[in-house]
Formats: C-alpha cells, structure tokens, sequence
C-alpha cells in the first residue's frame, strides 16, 4: 500500500455534545495536513442532529452519522462504517488536534515498516489566557518538558481487533468505563510511541496547576546491567508511577510493560500523615505478593511519628526519610537503583470519592478488571479486601494492668474533625460510670479532658501510643491516625466523623462511625483534589458552611450517646 493511498476514519464521539463543539470539532478533522478523511460521528437515539447533517452536507468531505441505541454501541457500531486503513476516535471537548496530528501518526506507522499497529497522542496544556506564537503555528516540532505533556486519544490499523467491551467493569460497586483497561487486548500489537505534540489542551491557570501537580519528572525507561544472585542480567528501570490521577493513562501504559519477575527492587513513596502512611503497609504487602523477587524501600517524612510506625511494617525492607517538601514533586526520580517507582502522594487527593486504600491501589497497578476465573467471569485486582487491613509487629507487655478504652479527641487541630469539647466531657462521663477507665494516647493539653482523665501519654512517646491502642478493650475518638493503629490491631472503633468520613479513610470494619446525617457538605474532605490558600496549596478545605463546621457543632449529646449503645450492641462489648 503507497502512502498516498492511505485512508483515514475518524470517530467522533459526540455523546452529550453540544451542536457547535461538534461543529468546531469536524472542522477541526477536515483542517488536518491529510486530506484522505472520513468521519463518523456517533451518537444514541434521541438526538435531533437534522439541522447539524444538513449544514455539512454542502461541506466536500465524507461524513457519516451513526445512530446507537445505547451508550454501549458507541465505539462498537462505527466500526460498520469505517473504511480506513486507521483509525482515529477523537472526543468532543476542548482538546484540539494540529493539523498535522494524522499525517504524523501515518508517518510513525510508515517509519515502522508496518509493523506498528497502534499508537497514542501526546497532548500539551496550555494556559487559555496566555497567546503564544506557538499557538498559530499549527503544530509542535520538538516535544515540551514531558511534565507539560499527556498521554491521550490513540489510534490504530484497521486489523487490530479492538474488544471495547474490555473497558467495562466495576468499580467501587459502580459500572464504569474504563479506557486503560484496552491494553489487556493492545498488548498483542505493537505500539508505536509518538514523536511530536500534536494535540493541545487550553486550560485556565488553575486547571493547569491541578494537572501539573506531583507530575513525573521524566518518562525513560532505562536498561542496565545488574548483578543478581550471582549472575549478570540486563534489568529495566522505569520511570515513577506518579499519583495524580491525571497521569493514570500513562501509569496504565508503563505498567503493562513491566515483567514482575524481572522487579528486583521497588521504592515507594507516601509522605505525610500517620494514617495516610500506615495504608501504605498492605499496599507494600500486596506489592511483595505480586513482585516475588523484589526488596521494597519506603520514602516517607518524621512528620507525625510516620518514621517509628514504618519499622514495624512486618514486609518492609527498609526505609528513609525525606524531607517535608517533597509532597508535590517526583521526588523518586532523583534516586537510583529501583526497577519500580510508585509514588502514592496525591493519590487519594486527586480521586474525589475513592476510599484512600483504592487510590493507593489503582496507582500501584491493582485495578479492577472483569477477567474469567475458574470459567466465569468476575471482578478481580488481585488484593483480598480482607487484606487490606494494616498489620504491625509490636507484641510488646502492656502499660495497664486493668480494664480501659484509649482515647484521641484531638482532630489534627481541624475543626472539621473535631467534636466540642464540652460535648465530648458529657458523653465521657456517661461512659464512664459503665466502669470503664481511659487512657488518652496523646497529652490532654489545657486541661480540657482532666475530669476523665485515668491514664495519659504525657510525653506523647510513640510506643506508649501502640501499646494504649493494642490492649485497650476498644478506642473511641476522631477520625485521625490513631484510629488506624487501632485498625491494625483489629480494635472496635466509635469515631465521629464531619468533614472526613470512616468509609473512605480506612477499610477497617471495625469501625463505627457516627455524622450529623442530612448535610450536603458532610465529608467534604473527599469532594476536593485541593484549595489555594494564598500562594500555598491546601488538601484540607475550608468550610463553606454558614453555620461553620455545623457538621461537628450541631451534633448533638444524645444522638451520640444512643450511637454509642448501639457500637456496644454490635460489637457484643458488655459493660
């Protein structure tokens, strides 16, 4: 086949489109340096699109208009349409394709002998209020700064059969399409990886920080050679797996790369927050389980004792510290020695609604996937749910000698976790007249608890933290990293929840958790990626309710109390 004789279909996925982005959209198809182009627009029943189809008929090029009757047609049926030797889909949103973005690809294929049968775009932000002379040119020659770039729409020769009903499966109990999930069935062709930016994104500056943001510092895959047990072999190192979700696509392509038998070493990084570092611990379980060969290190800060609850990771090989600055940035890029980089800051942040243990596992390649197991199909990722919960080697005497429950009122200084004190004193007493004493893991500051104080960690020494927890009868508390030590050591757990919420922070069943139910706002902690606060970035969001934190204020004694008996009930705790 001569190059000239190549023909082009494009899909136009114009679903939920309005009429002008599908007109600025084939306008932009039609605008390409290849002129060989036929477009096939799809679309569900119920779209009055006649007036649309009789404008471009004037218009001298070959457009199809395919009506399906429901959404899981969209990418299947356009196939009775399509003539091409490629194919291209391209959605309807802001995203614009250079007019040369086809012939580059054709070349790339050309380039390969024919032996490339797929490929993706490279795409670039670009601030929507800033004119660049770039901007008019057309198309960019030389690529950006790879964290300025994106991996986007693909496309592929018209014999690689494309099953999208791969891209199908459950997510958190939701039926979702799932795009990424398409390289279980590319993986038997070859790919063809793109030279130019041919597509752009205008952004506002906002938009264009959130996809920035913890972007990896590089893409190469580097080969070396290592010694291992003894023998010299040739050993692959690939980039950071970051966590910003704006990168999973590039994530999902790296991994499907990778040969777990030939991971020998893996670093993990999870900077900040006690909770958010003792949920690395099953992840770096779940790790080891499927890289069988690999030693894995953890990056992580002293920030909140994270540094003393590490070592007791019963699957850790070792770790270190780094600095507190590191959130944001590809901080792995900088360190040698690992096949594997799976950075897991940013994860949970930038997935609004998503359990933190999920985004965690997403990011390390443990995605759910419908796949046939013992002849029937089922949703798998390749982790238990029962092993999710965090293990700690600690098996040290206990502190007390008598029947107690530890305590942590403190909600990391954040309004929105935090219950009223008075509240709290009401409800303590209560429970302490059913006998129980209470051991405060961290120091009563002020005196705010004192007139139930029996036990405190006046030092706020770390084991005396675990060892509180581990033979406490039960915790009770706010949502903070000591509810997850008490995860670990599979304690009955009474939390009150307002801005952060029990079911996305930690995967424990044993926690109870108690909301001022009926407000909009409850768990807004889980809504955001992240805030401006001057020129500082926040993940914890303001509160935007006219009664401030009403979601810890206006919940009231008695409903507590009531909860509170119930939590008794459903954990058979008799007083």
């Amino acid at each position: 086949m001569k190059k000239q004789d190549i023909t082009v279909s494009v899909v136009v996925l114009a679903e939920g489109a309005p009429e002008q982005a599908i007109d600025k959209t084939l306008k932009d198809i039609f605008s390409q340096t290849w002129r060989n182009i036929e477009a096939i627009v799809t679309y569900t029943k119920g779209k009055d699109f006649d007036a649309m189809k009789d404008r471009w008929l004037t218009f001298p090029a070959n457009i199809f208009w395919c009506e399906c009757d429901n959404v899981g047609e969209l990418l299947v049926k356009p196939f009775e349409f399509c003539k091409g030797d490629y194919i291209f889909y391209k959605s309807v949103n802001p995203i614009i394709w250079y007019p040369r973005h086809v012939e580059h690809h054709l070349e790339m294929f050309e380039e390969s002998r024919f032996e490339g049968k797929w490929s993706y775009s490279l795409l670039e932000m670009k601030d929507a209020g800033v004119q660049e002379p770039m901007n008019n040119i057309g198309w960019r020659i030389d690529m950006p700064k790879i964290e300025q770039a994106l991996f986007d729409e693909f496309c592929h020769s018209k014999d690689v059969k494309v099953d999208w009903n791969t891209c199908i499966a459950q997510q958190n109990g939701v039926t979702q399409f799932v795009p990424g999930l398409l390289l279980k069935t590319l993986k038997n062709y070859r790919l063809v990886n793109p030279k130019e930016i041919t597509i752009t994104f205008y952004v506002s500056q906002q938009q264009q920080q959130q996809v920035v943001l913890g972007a990896p510092a590089n893409d190469n895959i580097k080969e070396t050679i290592a010694e291992i047990n003894g023998d010299m072999i040739i050993t692959k190192s690939y980039p950071t797996i970051v966590g910003n979700v704006q990168f999973s696509e590039r994530n999902k392509n790296l991994l499907s790369q990778v040969n777990a038998d030939e991971v020998f070493n893996i670093a993990v990084k999870r900077s900040m927050g006690m909770g958010d570092v003792l949920l690395t611990e099953p992840v770096i379980r779940a790790l080891k389980k499927k890289y069988k060969n690999a030693k894995i290190k953890l990056f992580t800060t002293a920030y909140s004792t994270a540094d003393q609850l590490v070592k007791l990771f019963p699957a850790l090989d070792s770790f270190e510290i780094i600095g507190q600055d590191k959130l944001t940035t590809d901080y792995l890029s900088t360190v040698e020695g690992f096949n594997l980089k799976f950075d897991l800051d940013l994860s949970y942040e930038s997935r609004p609604g998503v359990r933190y243990i999920d985004g965690y596992l997403e990011v390390c390649g443990f995605t759910e996937e419908l796949q046939e197991v013992n002849g029937e199909l089922a949703i798998t990722r390749g982790v238990n749910d029962d092993d999710l919960i965090p293990q700690l080697n600690y098996n040290k005497e206990p502190i007390i000698k008598e029947k107690y429950i530890s305590v942590e009122l403190l909600g990391s200084g954040w309004g929105g976790k935090e219950w009223p004190v008075e509240k709290w004193n009401n409800i303590l007493t209560k429970i302490k007249n059913m006998g129980y004493k209470f051991a405060y893991i961290s120091n009563v500051k002020m005196g705010l608890y004192t007139q139930n104080v029996d036990y405190v960690n006046t030092e706020n020494n770390f084991n005396t933290v675990l060892n509180y927890v581990k033979y406490a009868d039960f915790h009770i508390g706010s949502d903070a990293g000591p509810l997850h030590i008490a995860s670990a050591f599979n304690k009955p757990t009474f939390i009150i929840s307002g801005a952060a919420l029990s079911k996305y922070t930690t995967p424990s069943k044993k926690v109870f958790s108690v909301s001022k139910e009926g407000l909009d706002c409850l768990g807004c902690k889980h809504k955001i990626f992240y805030e401006q606060n001057g020129p500082n970035l926040t993940f914890v969001p303001r509160c935007t309710n006219p009664k401030q934190y009403e979601c810890m204020q206006a919940l009231e004694v008695d409903y507590v109390l009531n909860k509170f008996e119930e939590f008794l009930k459903v954990n058979n705790i008799q007083v």
